[in-house]
């Protein structure tokens, strides 16, 4: 009897720990939802556009995730992508998490032009997610650059991850 008191006593012990670490790690499953301004100087236009994207993915570890997600620029493209990110930091033991991601993408493009503007995108960014005590979600702030038709243009943004 006191055999299996210690046991259930020993095994509490060692799962007592683990459940405390479940509480605090990511969820598997997430989605993103991010905003901001893209900047635009060049010899034939110059100004702000904004961007809006939505992401659903998956946490592989608490340092990489995948998904897939579409985008739109000034509401005249729309932009379906794939989307990687690296955490540089475990997320478990840190509640601001710094991170590269990278969306890449075909840009299609809603305005009547007399060349193709139908083109593949890529944007990297580079940011700062400010993770809440259960690390169930987290506000994001980002710097970046949208690669498309042959030109860089800068972008900053804020968003929502749940």
């Amino acid at each position: 009897m006191n055999k299996i008191i210690a046991v259930i006593i020993f095994s509490f012990l060692c799962f007592a720990p683990l459940k405390s670490q479940n509480q605090t790690s990511p969820k598997k499953f997430f989605a993103e939802i991010q905003a901001g301004p893209i900047l635009i100087y060049n010899n034939s236009m110059s100004g702000i556009l904004s961007e809006a994207s939505a992401t659903l993915g998956y946490n592989i570890n608490s340092r990489f995730a995948a998904g897939i997600g579409i985008s739109t620029i000034h509401f005249v493209t729309a932009t379906p992508y794939i989307y990687g990110k690296v955490n540089f930091s475990k997320i478990e033991t840190r509640r601001i998490i710094p991170f590269l991601s990278v969306n890449a993408g075909y840009t299609i493009n809603f305005e009547s032009s007399d060349f193709q503007n139908d083109k593949i995108s890529l944007q990297p960014k580079l940011g700062l997610s400010f993770y809440g005590k259960q690390k169930k979600s987290s506000f994001i702030l980002y710097a970046g650059a949208l690669i498309y038709n042959s030109k860089v243009l800068p972008s900053i943004g804020i968003g929502i991850g749940f």
